[in-house]
């Protein structure tokens, strides 16, 4: 197990002590055996979830049970077990969803053959509600064979064709430090939206998807619904009009933070000042774009802002030798 390299699985946890369960039972069942595994229980008010963590942590001596005194908040949680972490390799593993017992393997397997132009990878996604699987989409087909090692090139590849799934992918752990601060320290994130982590991860190196199902992701129909628009296009599907008005504000601060976070991890990203600029103004065209097709509740099949800097590319890359 020693030869080969450690991989840290980071479970923030708050009051599902079901779902913790049924998460840990994947990650201790893992095949990939060189595992240390960090839960952060975020002061459940569940005495269940604390029985169950004490029973794994007790019977499997890769687990470190951290226990808050008080509720950090989400996204503090997400970076206290990453600052945990010692891997070579690390992964966040959500508490209410499953993984393949070979998910870990086959995603390290990749990153070692590969080397370290590529910087993260992870399988599909299959989603699930309570006992019923939704029809299947691939959401990491553009990151089948892409490769680019143009940096800039690269980071705009990311923006285009990101997905929130991207954020349980095995990464090279360095790849979301700077100078000893982690990626949550260095953006004061005010958005709920991970896109900030997936440019700055870019900076280093390619995203690496395998075609197959790995893992599955509990997920209301409204979300499951609004992957697939993002990635397909057509008519989102919402309940009414009015639901769909009565929701904008919120969606408007979402796009709005969303743009500082990534506004705040531009100067990391290894830009020039020249490079820095052209992302910004694209970065809020972008938003921009987005947030309108949003309130139209309409977006073409394939975008013209999309497919000139995300699509083409994926075409005339695929096949390249990595």
């Amino acid at each position: 197990m020693n030869s080969t390299p450690l991989v840290s699985v980071g479970i923030p946890t708050y009051n599902r002590p079901e779902g913790v369960k049924r998460t840990l039972e994947c990650i201790t069942t893992q095949t990939y055996r060189n595992l240390e595994i960090i839960v952060s229980d975020n002061c459940s008010p569940s005495m269940d979830s604390m029985r169950i963590l004490s029973e794994f942590e007790g019977k499997d001596s890769r687990i470190k049970v951290f226990r808050q005194k008080k509720n950090l908040g989400s996204f503090p949680n997400f970076n206290f077990v990453l600052r945990q972490a010692t891997g070579k390799y690390f992964i966040w593993a959500a508490d209410d969803d499953e993984l393949e017992n070979s998910y870990i393997e086959r995603c390290v397997n990749q990153l070692e053959k590969l080397g370290e132009k590529y910087i993260a990878c992870m399988m599909e996604a299959q989603y699930f509600w309570k006992n019923k699987r939704y029809r299947y989409f691939p959401e990491g087909a553009p990151f089948y064979t892409y490769f680019e090692p143009n940096r800039f090139r690269r980071i705009i590849y990311i923006l285009n064709n990101q997905h929130g799934n991207l954020f349980y992918s095995v990464f090279r752990r360095d790849a979301l430090f700077e100078c000893g601060r982690t990626i949550y320290e260095i953006v004061n994130m005010k958005s709920i939206n991970e896109i900030f982590i997936f440019l700055y991860v870019s900076r280093n190196g390619n995203w690496l998807t395998l075609p197959n199902i790995g893992w599955y992701k509990q997920a209301l129909k409204p979300a499951v619904e609004q992957a697939k628009w993002e990635k397909g296009g057509g008519n989102l599907p919402t309940s009414s009009w009015i639901a769909h008005f009565r929701s904008l504000p919120y969606f408007f601060r979402y796009h709005y933070y969303s743009l500082k976070d990534i506004f705040v991890i531009t100067p990391h990203l290894g830009l020039d000042f020249f490079h820095r600029n052209i992302l910004r103004i694209y970065t809020l065209l972008f938003v921009a774009i987005h947030f309108c097709l949003f309130v139209m509740r309409k977006r073409p099949k394939l975008s013209d802002v999309h497919y000139c800097f995300g699509l083409r590319s994926y075409t005339r890359n695929q096949g390249k030798t990595k």
